[in-house]
């Protein structure tokens, strides 16, 4: 309500909803001036020129390859008839799969895992395609064609993807994301309707990786038939699933949402509409700093490493609250709480939008 807003300063402000729980309470934020992204994009700038090869990529790269030892550990513990060897390596396998897929490829998308971009498209394709199951030309149309340039954004950028309304709140959050591995394919195919070539090229390489992993885990965890073992690689490629989907959905509904006529300027944009999920140990090595503890850093400047956009994180925080801009920030079961109690508003109904007044 416009009675819970500070006093409008004399000189030219822009106005912004900061709320998380914006459709709780309408509270507005007044920015007096008008900061630039360049301003706070030559002090990152300055920042990566200054980092070595090991702070740009380097230690990232160390971190994500130890997924591929652990995961053949993880196959070999597998093949333990004793339930405690073969748990450890369950959940050392679907760890291992989301440090691979999702972080890696995330990275690679964003020309963020090698220095080079030509390892970047053959890494991004690898693993999202042959190994994660999901159509690389898909994923790139999604996620960087769609959800960056138009984070929060009604109907192009706004992870309404994520919602399904028929679905309870609670078989939502805690059971249907297990079903990930299995949709992701199907998914894809549906992307890709209508494009021939791109099907017939994503059903092949699909084909190729999943032979592959069944092959694998067939000689080294020991499953006598095919079947079983393709049960068990969706079995266990759902370990992480549940925070796959959390963090998808946590860092961006019920965040402020504009239109495209509407949208403020892109410091305005992301930092109203990310949000930067609390440091856990686990979830930095699975998923990597850009998805979780320096996700409004990512959405600022998307083509930085896991590395390095934690090293700009204080600038980047400094920059905005001393500029009077918002820096949301949670820890993960706050969100979640959060969500399983305001799940109708949130994943149900149709997202508000934040109608953004003032100079562009």
């Amino acid at each position: 309500m416009e009675s819970s807003a500070p006093a409008v300063p004399s000189k030219p402000v822009r106005k912004v909803k900061v709320s998380v729980e914006a459709h709780d309470k309408d509270i507005y934020h007044y920015v007096e001036g008008l900061p630039k992204y360049q301003e706070l994009s030559s002090q990152v700038k300055r920042i990566v020129a200054e980092s070595t090869y090991w702070e740009r990529f380097g230690y990232g790269l160390m971190e994500m390859g130890c997924a591929i030892p652990l995961h053949f550990v993880g196959l070999y513990l597998c093949s333990f008839e004793s339930m405690l060897p073969f748990l450890v390596g369950f959940f050392i396998l679907g760890s291992c799969h989301c440090v691979i897929t999702s972080r890696a490829g995330h990275l690679a998308a964003h020309n963020a895992l090698f220095e080079s971009r030509r390892a970047n498209e053959i890494a991004r394709w690898f693993v999202v395609e042959v190994i994660g199951w999901f159509s690389d030309r898909a994923a790139v149309q999604i996620h960087i064609g769609d959800h960056h340039p138009y984070t929060n954004i009604i109907g192009l950028g706004d992870s309404a993807t994520w919602k399904a309304p028929l679905i309870p709140r609670y078989i939502y959050m805690f059971f249907a994301p297990i079903l990930l591995p299995v949709l992701a394919p199907l998914v894809s195919l549906k992307e890709l309707k209508g494009q021939v070539k791109e099907t017939a090229s994503f059903l092949f390489w699909m084909t190729v990786g999943f032979v592959a992993n069944v092959a694998l885990v067939m000689r080294i965890s020991g499953y006598q038939t095919p079947l079983n073992a393709a049960l068990f690689l969706f079995a266990f490629r759902a370990v992480t699933a549940l925070h796959y989907v959390h963090i998808n959905i946590f860092q961006h509904i019920g965040l402020p949402m504009y239109t495209l006529k509407d949208r403020p300027a892109k410091l305005y944009q992301m930092s109203t509409g990310v949000l930067n999920i609390n440091r856990n140990v686990y979830l930095d090595w699975i998923m990597g700093h850009t998805l979780v503890y320096c996700h409004i850093e990512h959405h600022l400047f998307p083509n930085l490493s896991d590395c390095m956009v934690l090293k700009i994180r204080p600038i980047v925080k400094q920059f905005m609250l001393s500029n009077g801009l918002p820096y949301h920030e949670k820890p993960y079961m706050e969100r979640l709480n959060y969500f399983v109690d305001k799940y109708e508003e949130l994943m149900v109904k149709a997202p508000a939008f934040t109608h953004y007044v003032g100079l562009q």
